[in-house]
């Protein structure tokens, strides 16, 4: 009996321990990234790993043209990856500027809307969101283009219709494509690491739409065509192209056979842009030139579609074993769904539509429906309330609150300025990404050079046979953050004091001197560390730096040119990974005043007592600063609290410096000292939060700061040019 009682309790012990993990990550305050210990986060990881080589793809479809935007990489998805964490999945096409600086979809003005939407059902982590590219694309995902449509007499008619292009069909929905092929393993992934929690699908927009019936079709489960097989005589394509119609969006016209605009009259020039008023003139006369267009004849209906599918589905006819539920679904492995998974469809906030509220009104309240049909909601999150379920109705839902993104679905130490619920980024070419709003920043030209420049110390052969864009393929080698303890010690720095404006000053007219740091509000505290907090043998208190502005995009320090110097020491004495980087003061010093780096140390001082109280605790083998001003620091501390016998060395960010401390920090080591050779490594992907691009933390400076007005609100990340070629 007593051996049954001490069993029991070790068992309870042991579930309590492992449930206390599990729990942890939804408490840590920012996301740690899949677990590589558990079959779930295996599984996630194990998806990025795989991921067809989309640049290729699109090429190869589009006549060498990109289809992706890929030298940002991969946006998998925005939200828990732990058992049981996620209860609403939201599929869309929302891979903006914003969700690019992210590195998470559905981060911006559509992610707002739909953080609102989730709130409103009661849900605020329990929600993960993924695209049906998860790589941002060139133009829109369907097009809006000119077809001949049958009418009752027998007659064609011009219409503007809503359809996927062949070549979008083929890669993107088409059940032979590898892209589609991965997504559907993407989504069973996604099912089974939530049997017991996921509930509910939401679909937001066409691409979505297309997305899910794919998948549900594929599994063995149906779902309708808009437009019935025997309908497709009434539709006949024409050859078209597109003209830019401003931003992100095309206008679509009909061509003739020498590839002429037909919409056009006489000796007319063709439109730098097709302005809406532009559209509608130009259309008015698509009639009366029919017989100038192109019709086409190939595919099974000889009229240029492939399939009625290209026309979209109605995803409220999905059915499985004849019943409005994905239960039953049978998943690729052969796993059978046992939860009553319902799905709901809205509209794309980006289509600017009038009618948009009223759309999620109308297809929210169908989980009323739903519940008669016996379906059960979901628990709420804690602290949140199912406000339809509350009041029976959604006629409150107010489809412009857009609530906070969650900053714990982002790595620790990221610039705030990206997580933000609207679209505050910009692209510069092909190759940079904007952040901090959306107007057009001045960078140094020579700074920008540099960066595109810049190659990686490996070599650029060394990666020729990976997808550098993407993450490398691997299961546990990258950064799941510092723990719950560190990271609310690195977000207790006191940014309301830090932020506040010199007397008499403001932004709007003094730029950055207004502030006494030189980043402003809007990017807060950033990339606090970067390394191991477990038994780390050297110890680095750094101050920040200004070739280092990758920090803000990477979350973690130093990972700019300085930080792969100080990786290519790390290498030369023996340490490789096992080290911490800690900014004692974790915000943009570009061009500071004494005046001003003493009144931010002035301030910083309690929480900085409490990082290096905590550090030095760690008991490293080594402890070195990088700067004058976090010597300094260091040096007062260990005076004020009688450490004396704690010795560190001090380093400055130069040559001279490395070179000649090189030995004196190989003999703390236990090394024998060999010559120093000033280069840079590239960072380890072990000291990078997931999922992070191959070439970040390579190539010297990827970041750069705008100058000007600007200076200290807009940066920027550049892709180098080794990764496009």
């Amino acid at each position: 009996e007593k051996m049954k009682k001490s069993i029991n309790k070790t068992a309870l012990l042991i579930l309590l321990f492992f449930s206390q993990i599990s729990f942890a990550n939804s408490t840590l305050g920012y996301d740690p990234g899949p677990d590589p210990l558990t079959s779930e986060g295996k599984g996630y990881i194990n998806i990025v790993n795989t991921v067809p080589d989309a640049p290729f793809i699109g090429k190869k479809f589009f006549n060498g043209k990109d289809k992706f935007r890929y030298p940002f990489g991969i946006m998998p998805w925005r939200g828990p990856t732990d058992k049981n964490s996620v209860k609403v999945l939201v599929i869309g096409q929302d891979g903006t500027h914003i969700a690019e600086a992210a590195g998470r979809p559905f981060t911006g003005g559509t992610g707002g809307r739909l953080q609102g939407a989730v709130k409103f059902l009661g849900i605020r982590d329990s929600a993960m969101y993924i695209n049906t590219f998860s790589y941002t694309i060139y133009g829109q995902y369907a097009d809006y283009a000119p077809i001949l449509k049958k009418k009752g007499d027998g007659s064609w008619r011009v219409e503007q219709h809503q359809f996927l292009n062949p070549e979008t069909y083929l890669i993107g929905q088409d059940t032979k494509s590898p892209y589609v092929r991965w997504r559907n393993l993407f989504i069973d992934q996604i099912i089974k690491a939530n049997p017991d929690s996921l509930k509910l699908i939401i679909v937001v927009g066409g691409a979505a739409t297309d997305t899910l019936a794919t998948y549900i079709n594929s599994r063995g489960g149906t779902v309708d065509y808009k437009v019935k097989e025997s309908q497709m005589d009434q539709y006949q394509l024409v050859l078209y192209k597109s003209k830019s119609a401003g931003l992100n969006r095309s206008f679509f016209y009909p061509i003739d056979h020498r590839g002429h605009n037909v919409l056009l009259n006489d000796e007319e020039p063709m439109p730098r842009v097709y302005t809406d008023e532009l559209q509608m003139e130009h259309m008015r006369r698509a009639n009366d030139k029919i017989e100038q267009m192109v019709r086409l004849t190939n595919g099974p209906y000889s009229n240029g579609f492939l399939t009625p599918a290209q026309l979209g589905y109605d995803i409220y006819s999905a059915k499985v074993n004849g019943k409005k539920s994905l239960k039953g679904l049978r998943l690729n492995d052969g796993q059978i769904i046992n939860s009553d998974i319902r799905i709901i469809q809205v509209r794309h906030p980006g289509s600017l539509s009038p009618s948009l509220s009223n759309n999620f009104k109308e297809n929210l309240a169908k989980l009323l429906d739903f519940e008669e049909d016996g379906w059960e909601f979901y628990s709420t999150d804690d602290g949140e309330v199912n406000q339809l379920k509350k009041y029976h109705s959604a006629s409150s839902f107010n489809f412009n609150a857009k609530p906070p993104i969650p900053v714990k679905d982002f790595p620790l130490g990221k610039s705030k300025a990206v997580i933000v619920n609207s679209s505050l980024a910009s692209r510069n070419g092909q190759q940079i990404i904007v952040f901090g709003g959306r107007e057009k920043p001045y960078f140094n030209r020579t700074q920008v050079n540099n960066a595109k420049n810049g190659t990686p110390a490996e070599g650029r052969e060394f990666f020729f046979n990976s997808q550098p864009w993407n993450p490398p393929k691997t299961i546990n080698q990258f950064d799941r953050g510092p723990g719950k303890e560190w990271a609310a010690l690195f977000n207790s720095v006191p940014e309301d004091k830090i932020f506040q404006t010199k007397p008499g000053m403001r932004f709007e007219s003094d730029g950055i001197d207004a502030y006494v740091v030189k980043n402003t509000p809007k990017h807060g505290s950033f990339a606090y560390h970067r390394g191991t907090t477990e038994n780390p043998e050297v110890l680095i208190f750094a101050d920040p730096s200004d070739k280092d502005y990758d920090d803000l995009y990477t979350a973690r320090a130093l990972t700019g040119e300085n930080g792969q110097y100080l990786q290519g020491l790390m290498s030369q004495l023996g340490v490789k990974e096992n080290y911490l980087i800690i900014k004692t003061v974790p915000f943009d010093m570009t061009d500071a005043t004494e005046a001003e780096w003493d009144k931010v140390r002035e301030l910083l001082r309690p929480w900085r007592n409490k990082v290096f109280a905590k550090a030095i605790k760690l008991y490293p083998k080594l402890i070195v600063t990088l700067g004058k001003h976090s010597s300094s620091d260091l040096y007062s501390y260990l005076n004020d609290n009688h450490l004396e016998n704690i010795n560190f060395i001090s380093l400055e960010y130069d040559r001279h410096s490395f070179e000649s401390h090189f030995s004196e920090m190989a003999h703390q080591l236990g090394q024998s000292p060999s010559d120093y050779k000033w280069e840079m490594n590239s960072i380890p992907r072990s000291h990078l939060p997931y999922p992070m691009q191959t070439w970040i933390g390579t190539s010297g400076a990827r970041g750069i700061r705008a100058s000007g007005k600007y200076a200290g609100d807009y940066y920027g990340i550049v892709t180098p040019y080794w990764v496009i070629e």
